[in-house]
């Protein structure tokens, strides 16, 4: 009885070393096969010539918001 339990315990032990190692060699093959992540939006020819947003951006949305608001009001003044 105990003959067999030690069996069973040695098959135990050499497949979960077999699983180890089988997942090591996967994260190995994983990690060198990683492709980055590249951004090719930026070297495009389609975005050579486009300028970043500028640090005022945020005021064109106030101004747009602004006259939205002015048109609302003018057209619920009107009764429209």
């Amino acid at each position: 009885m105990v003959i067999m339990i030690n069996r069973e315990e040695d098959k135990n032990e050499e497949l979960t070393r077999r699983i180890n190692a089988d997942l090591r060699m996967k994260a190995e093959n994983k990690s060198k096969n990683e492709v980055r992540d590249v951004d090719l939006a930026e070297s495009s020819e389609y975005v050579k010539d486009f300028k970043k947003t500028g640090s005022f951006a945020w005021l064109w949305v106030i101004v747009a918001a602004v006259i939205l608001v002015v048109l609302i009001a003018i057209g619920a003044g009107r009764g429209v």
